[in-house]
């Protein structure tokens, strides 16, 4: 079973925060106070990507996301928008079980994109990565976000140029 607990905090560079059990507080960065709800009905199961972010701004789930792919290859969230806040809002994005198509993503995020905060939830049972960031990408951050069996891993960078732990 792939498990992996997201206790870093993506910039620029990937820093490892502490092990200790003290809640750790990370302000997001500012951007539009507008926020939009992602939802269960918001999915589409026909498209690529079932649900995507193309505007700046916050986002946030307010019910699980429990995705039924008609095909391959399909992220549940696509984010190709720069300065987005996704707040997982506690809840779970998975597969549902009786679905066996391949190639997955819980959250992708494009090429180029800059400036995406994820938080606060979980990413279960996928088919392919919790989470991929495409290449020269800029500011990602992901915090307080857990993947578990995942068949492509909980998390896949395609560029990451400085990293230090």
């Amino acid at each position: 079973m792939k498990h992996t607990i997201f206790k870093a905090f993506l910039a620029t560079s990937l820093i490892a925060l502490t092990g200790n059990k003290q809640a750790i507080r990370i302000k997001a960065p500012t951007y539009p106070k507008t926020t939009k709800p992602i939802s269960q009905s918001s999915l589409s199961s026909s498209a690529t990507n079932m649900y995507t972010i193309q505007q700046s701004g916050r986002y946030y789930l307010d019910t699980p996301l429990q995705a039924n792919p008609g095909g391959t290859n399909r992220n549940v969230i696509k984010i190709t928008a720069s300065n987005v806040v996704l707040d997982l809002s506690g809840m779970t994005i998975s597969q549902v079980h009786t679905n066996t198509q391949s190639g997955l993503n819980g959250i992708d995020i494009a090429s180029g994109v800059s400036n995406v905060f994820i938080s606060n939830g979980f990413i279960n049972s996928l088919s392919d990565v919790g989470i991929n960031v495409g290449t020269n990408c800029n500011n990602i951050r992901v915090f307080n976000v857990v993947t578990n069996d995942c068949d492509g891993g909980g998390a896949q960078f395609d560029t990451v140029t400085s990293r230090s732990e």
